[in-house]
Formats: C-alpha cells, structure tokens, sequence
C-alpha cells in the first residue's frame, strides 16, 4: 500500500489513542500523533536502498524491514523516544506503535506484490490480492474520518474507530469480489492462476494456463460479467531462460519478486550474451531489460 494510505491509518489512531482523557498538553497530543504517524510508515524506510540503485531497493523492498521481528523492534524502539520526550506510560505508546506497524503490515498483505513478514523463519511472500497499491475507496474513508476529527464535528476516538472499521468491511466487499472475479473468469477457463485487483472495484486482471504451453493475461469487469484477453503468451519455451536467470544477480532478484515470470529475447550479442525482457504478469508495471550470459541450448 502507498504511504498515504499508511499515514492516515496512522492519523486514525493518533485520533483513538487522543480519545483518552487523561492526555490533556499540547506536547502530549503532539507526541501521540507523532508516534502513530512515524509507526505507520517505519516498514517503508527500506526505500533508503534506492539510493543504491533500483534493483537493490527492489531486492530489500517488503523483505526484512517488513518483518514481524523488525517491526516489534522499531515499535519498541519508538515508543522508547515517546517516553523519553513526553512521559506518558510507555505501556500505553508501546500499544500504539505495535498497531501502527501491524496495520501497516496487514494492509500490505492486501496487495500483489508480496511481503515477507515472516523473515526469518520464511521467505514466503504474503499476497491475498484484495486491493491495488492505491484503493481511493479504502483513502477516502480514512481521509474521512481524519477530516471528522480535525475539523471538531466529532470526537476523534469515535472517528478514528469508524475508518478503521470502514476499511476492514472495505477489504471483506473486496474479499467478495475477488471471488465473484475467479468465479466468473473460470467460466471461461479452468486453469486459472491468480485474480489480480486494480483501482476499479468493478474491474480485476487475471492470470490462466491455456493448453499446448500458452499463459493467458486478461481482464474481467464484473458489471457487465466480459472477460477479455489482453494477450497470449508463450511459457513452455521460458524454462532455459529462466535457469540462466538463476545465476545472474538481477534475474535472481526479479525471481524471487515475480510470482508469474515471463521471458522476451530482445537481442543476442556477439559475444554470446542475450538481453531479455522479464516482466511479472502478477504485476501492472513490472518490465525490465536483463543482459545475460549465453543463450538456452
């Protein structure tokens, strides 16, 4: 999920958490929002790796810094710096820091991409392939119900309750339709491998096995229940390619992203190397050029 959407979860329990009577200074308020706000975006300092180049950032993204063992440490480290500044029960800040990060963490599983929230025990990537990275819906009612509390036409404990709860039945309704999508979609084939959401509640990709080694993207729209073909493609042919990738540190990187690679010879080079388009079919924007050594026998 993007970090607008993180941050005002993060308002929505800076506005809970403000509920409580006894935090009545200003540096008490300010301290509470601080810390729900710096909680909902601290699994995404992995984006320091860009500085490293994409293909570093893309090997660190949602991986450790993502973890349950990381996200326990930074929440108990930052509830240490509220206390330090504020005085308020570290009990109480430890609370809002845990939820920060693990909301964070949930509303990441709802995307495509994938998260290792379990390093160190696994690197199995978590996706239920409910939302798309941005969902206005699930921005909307968080933005909502920041703008109910802020602007004094509420209570902000209540309102921030209510986004909360607003999202979590957004996410059941998207739940639904991700069904309905796999329902429909399999009228049409049998081997179907992934429902994949986009920023059209109405609207959800999918990914399908066809026979004699072809893969199928398509798209589904459930008002008017039309699925459409974007394009076949050939996969009993990818395997050679696949293995090469392997053993190069940026094809290893894209593998261990993609959940549906595809592989595209663009050029093989005199001196025996080819460049090959990979792109995840799991993923909207997921192209990118790899030169390799040699060529499948």
């Amino acid at each position: 999920m993007e970090n607008i959407t993180h941050g005002l979860v993060g308002f929505a329990l800076a506005g809970i958490a403000l509920g409580n009577p006894e935090i009545i200074t200003t540096a008490e308020r300010a301290t509470i929002v601080a810390t729900t706000a710096a909680a909902s975006q601290l699994p995404d300092l992995d984006i320091v790796y860009l500085a490293f180049g994409k293909w570093a950032y893309l090997e660190q993204h949602r991986g450790w810094s993502h973890s349950i063992p990381a996200q326990v440490g930074s929440a108990i480290v930052l509830a240490a710096i509220a206390r330090f500044v504020s005085g308020l029960p570290y009990s109480f800040l430890l609370f809002y820091a845990l939820l920060g990060v693990g909301l964070h963490i949930l509303l990441d599983f709802s995307n495509s991409f994938g998260t290792q929230a379990l390093i160190p025990w696994s690197k199995w990537r978590v996706a239920w392939d409910l939302a798309p990275t941005f969902d206005p819906v699930m921005a909307a009612i968080l933005g909502l119900g920041w703008l109910a509390w802020v602007s004094g036409r509420y209570p902000s404990r209540p309102a921030g309750l209510l986004a909360l709860l607003g999202v979590g039945v957004w996410l059941l309704v998207r739940v639904g339709l991700h069904l309905w999508a796999a329902r429909v979609v399999r009228y049409h084939t049998k081997e179907l491998k992934s429902v994949i959401p986009t920023i059209k509640p109405w609207t959800w990709r999918y990914v399908a096995n066809l026979p004699h080694g072809l893969v199928v993207q398509g798209e589904v729209n459930l008002i008017t229940r039309k699925v459409v073909e974007l394009g076949r493609l050939k996969a009993d042919t990818e395997e050679p390619w696949i293995k090469l990738l392997r053993n190069n540190k940026e094809g290893q990187i894209f593998l261990n992203h993609s959940r549906h690679p595809h592989v595209e010879l663009l050029q093989e080079t005199r001196e025996g190397s080819s460049v090959i388009r990979v792109t995840d079919l799991a993923a909207q924007k997921s192209a990118a050029e790899i030169e390799i050594t040699g060529t499948p026998k």
